[in-house]
C-alpha cells in the first residue's frame, strides 16, 4: 500500500479504493 500527502497534507492511500471518500480511480481519502 502507497500512502503518499497531497498539497492539502491529507493523506492518499493508493489501490485501496474501498477506503473513505471515493477520489480518483485507485485513491481515496481516509
Amino acid at each position: 500500500m502507497r500512502i503518499t500527502l497531497n498539497s492539502s497534507g491529507d493523506r492518499l492511500i493508493q489501490s485501496v479504493p474501498h477506503i473513505g471518500h471515493r477520489r480518483q480511480q485507485s485513491q481515496c481519502y481516509v
